[in-house]
């Protein structure tokens, strides 16, 4: 069962066993309507059944079932809360998990298979980080703006992306 990071215990809030979370997740109001969540780390996972949740000065407080104490969600603190595939947002059209875009490949209308995604840099205006295949006429990593003169198609089911580049966009 694949598993998706939404958030990160960052502390114990009072003596009752509330955690405060880190909301890792573009959707923070998801955890108001969520009545379970996984926690753990790359050795464990539990499922938690969530009794009571409230937002407080950018982060979440939760109280999970059986944890009923400070020092219970002491040990928890920097574990990590996800939730299965099927528990994720549905985005609208046009738009991506950077999961789902890390690793496709980026075919050009001119020059064909160009590399695959190695990252997507989130910002005011992000970007796709390319690793150029041998065959291609970049030599070294290059970024794409995700704009939609650049970006033609992403296809998950194919996993490709086709764009149409400016000369000069990468070394050659």
């Amino acid at each position: 069962m694949e598993l998706y990071t939404i958030g990160k215990i960052v502390g114990a809030q009072g003596i009752k066993g509330e955690l405060k979370v880190y909301p890792q997740t573009s959707f923070p109001e998801r955890f108001l309507q969520m009545e379970k969540v996984i926690v753990g780390n790359d050795l464990t996972k539990r499922e938690y059944k969530i009794l009571n949740v409230r937002d407080h000065k950018n982060v979440i407080i939760l109280n999970l079932d059986g944890i009923d104490d400070r020092n219970q969600a002491e040990a928890l603190v920097g574990q990590e809360l996800f939730v299965t595939r099927e528990e994720l947002y549905e985005l609208p059209e046009d738009c991506f998990y950077i999961f789902d875009l890390i690793g496709l490949k980026v075919e050009d209308k001119k020059w064909g298979l160009l590399g695959k995604i190695k990252d997507v840099i989130e910002g005011a205006q992000d970007l796709y980080l390319v690793t150029p295949e041998e065959s291609a006429p970049a030599k070294v990593e290059f970024y794409i703006p995700a704009v939609k003169a650049f970006v033609l198609a992403i296809n998950l089911e194919t996993g490709v992306m086709q764009v149409d580049l400016p000369e000069g966009l990468w070394e050659e």
